[in-house]
């Protein structure tokens, strides 16, 4: 006799991550954050515990999000809405 029909499937426990590994790679950081570093790729990373780098220098989050905006324009894409960024508030245009 079968121990499980066909169609029994295990169901993961509780304690296991299954999420994607791309979700789980940054997850500690918000989504506009997110949005920046995944826009940016590979020209943009974390440096040390709390800092973040552009094109391989050290750079404050600002600049990253301000960079990531300008790569988002010129796809035609809408920019990431950022506290201190008029571009992303359309206030300045």
């Amino acid at each position: 006799m079968p121990l499980a029909s066909p169609a029994f499937q295990a169901r993961p426990r509780a304690t296991e991550d299954v999420s994607p590994p791309a979700a789980r790679r940054r997850s500690h950081f918000s989504p506009p954050v997110e949005c920046a570093l995944a826009t940016l790729r590979g020209r943009a990373g974390t440096e040390g515990r709390s800092g973040f780098s552009l094109d391989g220098r050290p750079a404050p989050l600002r600049a990253i999000i301000r960079e990531a905006n300008r790569v988002r324009a010129a796809l035609g894409h809408r920019p990431i809405a950022y506290p201190g960024e008029a571009e992303a508030r359309g206030v300045g245009r």
